[in-house]
């Protein structure tokens, strides 16, 4: 047995959104009697991908997460418990979108809340303070380390957990406010990571560089060889071999230029000299 209510032409569906075709799965379910044919899952499993993609090109942040947690919500349901017993594979292939387009949502979420921690006075110590913290800080030493009026604070405050990257509570029969921070919060300040390559690689150059300015030659192949060894990226290697194949002509200009420079500063010196009276020490 097909759905009954589920239409042969779904392309209005394309842009609607994941719910709009989870109330016809649902409406077809309800007389109890479930037993939608592979033909009409596979249709809709198509379309879902297809809505995902659209989403993921085109939707907002809410609509990405609003989508994603409501086929997480009927998947979680009766509906999707029959549906993962009778068909774990269409379960499966339907969890995964709901998860893609829960996870697109949070890393836009998490881009556009660090974005918005910066763009806020006083946000970024507060946030290194908690982070730094084994345990939440109350209000009044946040207040005082940071030196802020009561209002900069609460605003300060309400801003931050409105974002979700700390939160504000009360132990039981305490009337102290403990501030905490979430995940998100830490993540705002957590230093970057560097790549595990990029102290080999400078050692690497600075090693060249000292060759280089010893006259001796440096072959680019050479180069390239020893920075893919050190793991560095390729299009990072071959541009770090192009620039210190740039130093080595000027390399050679500085040379020729010191050596230009140094005799016409000994020739000028001994001509000072011989016109100073006998006797007058330069810089006596």
């Amino acid at each position: 047995m097909g759905f009954p209510m589920l239409p042969d032409d779904l392309s209005c569906y394309a842009h609607s959104g994941f719910v709009p075709l989870l109330r016809i799965v649902a409406a077809s379910t309800e007389t109890g009697d479930w037993g939608p044919s592979d033909a009409d899952l596979s249709r809709l499993t198509r379309l879902l991908g297809h809505i995902a993609v659209t989403l993921l090109r085109e939707g907002s942040t809410r609509e990405l997460g609003d989508e994603g947690t409501e086929l997480r919500r009927f998947l979680d349901g009766d509906i999707g418990r029959q549906l993962l017993v009778r068909r774990p594979v269409v379960f499966g292939e339907w969890s995964g979108l709901a998860s893609l387009a829960v996870a697109a949502a949070e890393r836009r979420d998490d881009s556009s809340t660090s974005a918005f921690v910066r763009s806020l006075k006083h946000a970024e110590p507060l946030l290194q303070l908690l982070a730094a913290s084994e345990k939440p800080i109350a209000r009044s030493e946040l207040k005082a380390h940071l030196e802020l009026t009561e209002s900069q604070l609460s605003h300060l405050l309400s801003e931050l957990e409105r974002v979700r990257v700390l939160v504000r509570h009360r132990q039981p029969g305490s009337r102290v406010v403990q501030v905490e921070i979430l995940p998100r919060g830490r993540a705002c300040v957590a230093p970057a990571e560097i790549p595990g390559w990029v102290n080999p690689a400078v050692g690497a150059i600075r090693r060249a560089v000292e060759r280089l300015a010893n006259r001796e030659r440096v072959a680019p192949e050479q180069l390239i060889a020893q920075f893919k060894q050190l793991g560095v990226p390729d299009g990072i290697a071959q541009s770090l071999t192009a620039a210190l194949g740039i130093l080595r002509p000027l390399r050679r200009i500085r040379a020729e230029e010191a050596t230009y420079i140094g005799a016409r500063t000994r020739a000028t010196s001994r001509e000072s000299s011989a016109s100073l009276p006998r006797g007058y020490v330069i810089g006596g």
